[in-house]
């Protein structure tokens, strides 16, 4: 099935088309994030620069929309306004900060990633073969101890216990999530954190120095933890599922489809940005 066919799992109408963007399709924009396209490669202070603002931006199945968007930034910073206002309830400069730093900062509830997949993934009798209740109730009971001894919010863990219960357990969406589970779903919170930094700076409520300071604070939590990119790019899909999974059904094993397309995608083609530049160039 290519990408460009994929069909929504609810019978409905095609999906939008995955559209991948080269890096070189940054260069008539470059003067718009300081960077200088001068070659056929951008240098390595650019890469770094157009790795950070493209954790989200080029691994995203929307991400044609979102580049377009981008690129005609200076006609509309209402529009990025508007979406920070709706998706991320911010209005002002410190509210954006306040986001960003919540995104940055790895807090207990979200180190106990780890321990939720694999509670979950041994929960599940078969990977999309249904769960034994009685193992549920053990999982949840070993759930709370943990929390309460280790001052976790023990009704968050049980709510994202679920989350990853119902992301394994589900038919469709199972058979979509990468073959081996990442370790944590920091991939999803490090791109939402390049995405709102580049969200920010068209705004107009960030300059551009503190755009790329937030978009290079992704870049490098990406390489603190992370071996490379397809780590990356596997924590960034479960966790971008887990994320949307108490959504309707429908809605969300259509959201699941395209992102597990665009990771498809970002993995394999060699057109990708990812498979050009390494997350851990060599010295």
């Amino acid at each position: 099935m290519t990408m460009s066919n994929l069909k929504s799992s609810s019978g409905g109408s095609p999906m939008p088309t995955i559209r991948p963007i080269p890096w070189q399709q940054f260069a008539p924009h470059a003067d718009e994030y300081g960077l200088n396209f001068t070659g056929a490669q951008p240098s390595d202070a650019d890469q770094q620069a157009l790795l950070s603002f493209g954790l989200y931006l080029l691994t995203s199945p929307c991400c044609a929309d979102r580049f377009s968007m981008c690129a005609h930034a200076t006609s509309s910073p209402k529009r990025f306004r508007a979406v920070l206002r709706t998706a991320w309830k911010a209005d002002t400069h410190d509210e954006v900060v306040q986001r960003l730093q919540d995104l940055a900062s790895p807090t207990l509830a979200r180190r106990s990633d780890e321990i939720l997949t694999v509670i979950a993934e041994e929960t599940v009798s078969e990977r999309g073969g249904g769960c034994n209740e009685r193992t549920i109730d053990i999982a949840r009971a070993f759930l709370v101890d943990y929390g309460e001894i280790n001052s976790v919010n023990v009704s968050y863990l049980l709510s994202e216990f679920d989350d990853h219960l119902k992301a394994q357990s589900d038919p469709v969406v199972a058979k979509l999530l990468p073959q081996k589970l990442p370790r944590s779903t920091a991939g999803w919170d490090i791109s939402r954190l390049s995405w709102l930094s580049l969200l920010a700076f068209h705004a107009g409520l960030f300059t551009q120095e503190e755009g790329f300071y937030y978009a290079q604070r992704a870049l490098d939590l990406a390489k603190e933890a992370f071996a490379d990119w397809d780590e990356y790019l596997r924590s960034q899909l479960y966790g971008r599922i887990c994320w949307t999974i108490d959504q309707p059904e429908a809605k969300y094993r259509d959201e699941a489809e395209l992102w597990a397309g665009a990771y498809a995608w970002t993995r394999l083609e060699e057109e990708s940005l990812f498979k050009r530049l390494p997350l851990h160039p060599s010295s």
